[in-house]
């Protein structure tokens, strides 16, 4: 073995281990977050049930639904990165185009999230856990005053570790870091980057265990005849992926028409209140309705119902910049909408054993049609649902929604997300005369 072979073996290994650690660090920040999460949730029925049933109770409610909305919108002043998911302000660090303080953002990002699940918006916990993750990377490369390439390594590593954490999926928590984060993929990142999401894995496994987060009960591996009906679906799902993205960018364009920047945050949270005495099962990242689906369908009129409660709220939560990200709302949706074309399948005579399937693709699809991560779809699906006799008609749905969404002229959202940001830091810029603006 030669000299360059020696060192090249030992960087690798070296990389190896950075992504480990990485890995146990952002896991378990990952971890807290979901089981903080998971408190506020406990927190947020007890409230609900509490204004259900002691009409005195609901003024208080909503005049602590206006107090967490304005401190969520102080920590927002004070730390304006913990805005949205997290997962654009990743990609601009790794650009380079950002340069978040890390403590900072991790604090903020953590508070910021947990207060809005006490409340209910509908908003992920995985865009945050990817922030999280990445900052956790970002910390660990500045304490070892490691170099610029070995900094971006580590924030992808960390990313991909607070995916894996936060669903149990390592593979799609690899994927999602090198599809949909990094447009300058390299063989030598493949490595840190499943060591990180594994032992981040691990880390989830001590709270949550290894058992796929959704088990539904399926009928059997999907053949090559529904083949046709697989591609329709996955048509369906890119129209509606499209219609959702364009239903984004209209909602974050209504809200920047408020001038009273503090009404911005009040919106959603009002209106998470107010859903929430009388559609409950809307409110949250949608975790809950996913539970729902998988004891069976609910009638039509009840799928379309919550569909148009969790779709208001969601845009509603996202739009206004809380702190939370889209991946368990959308998956949620995409889940209500495989609901709903069961139904229609069963409308036209196609066995209803098929349901719970048709559920695990419309996630997936609807996902891929927004996202534009067809690979990261079929992965969070398969892991998230141990539903792995489905890979052939996973992958047919979801490159078929993201092929009809990127018809329709819609980009990946979080491509235009991290362009606003780029925009709105031109315009800060040049307004102020002042030089990078940290963000």
């Amino acid at each position: 073995m030669n000299g360059e072979e020696e060192k090249e073996r030992r960087q690798g290994l070296f990389y190896l281990l950075e992504g480990a650690m990485c890995g146990l660090l952002a896991g378990s920040l990952a971890v807290g977050y979901r089981l903080a999460l998971e408190g506020a949730g406990v927190l947020l029925d007890l409230g609900l049930e509490m204004g259900r049933t002691h009409l005195w109770f609901l003024p208080l409610w909503f005049a602590l639904l206006m107090a967490l909305a304005f401190l969520v919108y102080r920590l927002t002043r004070w730390a304006p990165e913990i805005k949205g998911g997290g997962v654009p302000r990743v990609m601009g660090e790794l650009d380079g185009a950002f340069d978040a303080p890390w403590l900072r953002t991790v604090l903020a990002k953590f508070l910021g999230g947990t207060l809005c699940a006490l409340v209910g918006l509908s908003l992920g916990r995985a865009g945050p856990s990817v922030q999280l993750g990445a900052m956790a990377g970002k910390g660990l490369s500045l304490l070892g005053k490691r170099e610029r390439q070995e900094r971006r390594l580590m924030l992808t590593c960390g990313a991909a570790a607070g995916i894996a954490a936060t669903f149990n999926a390592p593979f799609a928590g690899i994927l999602f870091a090198l599809e949909a984060l990094r447009r300058d993929f390299r063989p030598r990142m493949l490595t840190p980057c499943m060591a990180a999401a594994v032992c981040a894995d691990y880390v989830a496994s001590a709270p949550f265990g290894l058992t796929p987060l959704f088990r539904f009960s399926l009928h059997g591996p999907m053949g090559w005849r529904m083949g046709g009906i697989l591609v329709l679906l996955g048509a369906f799902l890119g129209v509606l992926g499209a219609l959702y993205s364009k239903g984004v960018a209209a909602g974050q364009g209504l809200y920047g028409r408020i001038s009273w920047e503090p009404g911005r945050m009040l919106i959603p949270f009002l209106a998470a209140g107010a859903l929430g005495l009388w559609v409950p099962e809307a409110l949250g990242s949608g975790a809950g309705l996913m539970g729902l689906l998988v004891e069976g369908l609910p009638v039509l009129s009840v799928l379309l119902g919550l569909l148009a409660a969790k779709t208001a709220l969601s845009l509603l939560s996202f739009c206004s910049g809380a702190p939370g990200g889209l991946f368990l709302p959308v998956l949620s949706m995409g889940a209500l909408w495989g609901g709903v074309w069961a139904c229609l399948m069963a409308g036209v005579g196609l066995s209803g054993e098929w349901a719970a399937s048709w559920v695990i693709l419309a996630m997936g699809g609807f996902f891929a049609a927004v996202v534009r991560a067809p690979l990261t779809a079929a992965a969070l699906c398969l892991e998230m649902t141990g539903s792995f006799s489905h890979l052939l008609a996973v992958f047919l749905v979801c490159l078929t929604a993201q092929a009809v969404s990127g018809l329709l002229g819609m980009p990946p959202i979080y491509r235009r997300l991290r362009r606003q940001l780029d925009a709105g830091k031109k315009g800060l810029t040049n307004g102020a005369g002042t030089g990078k603006m940290k963000a």
